[in-house]
């Protein structure tokens, strides 16, 4: 059987499969339920109780004083739309509830971000999420 002679055109075939192939995979290991990520904060909906946002962002969440709850949204945002006409009063800050509770992310070289969801009744009533960079 004669021999099949390897072209630049099937190495590169090769070479764009398995690229995409990675990126494919790192991009659902990055997006997976059970840990902190910008889309799991985006599938933590209202109504959900406080064990489904810690199977969601993969641990359980630390409480958080109220002196530490962000006071203003940046730049005048409105609070997430998801949530949005069940602001408390005139209430200004970025989450409410009772209790807060806190996921935090590090970055080295980068900052931290953390998300918070105000609970009440045992059920999420608002989420925000923060950014700090140095």
């Amino acid at each position: 059987m004669p021999r099949r002679k390897f072209t630049p055109v099937a190495g590169l075939a090769v070479a764009t499969l398995v690229s995409v192939l990675v990126v494919a995979l790192g991009a659902a290991w990055w997006n997976r339920p059970g840990c902190y990520s910008g889309r799991n904060y985006e599938r933590i909906e209202k109504g959900m109780t406080l064990e489904q946002v810690e199977a969601l962002l993969g641990k359980p969440g630390e409480e958080v004083p109220d002196y530490e709850i962000p006071r203003g949204r940046p730049r005048g945002e409105p609070p997430d739309p998801t949530f949005g006409g069940d602001v408390p009063g005139s209430w200004c800050g970025g989450v409410w509830g009772d209790p807060v509770y806190r996921w935090w992310k590090t970055r080295p070289y980068v900052g931290a971000a953390q998300i918070l969801v105000g609970v009440s009744g045992g059920r999420v009533i608002s989420k925000y999420r923060v950014e700090h960079f140095p």
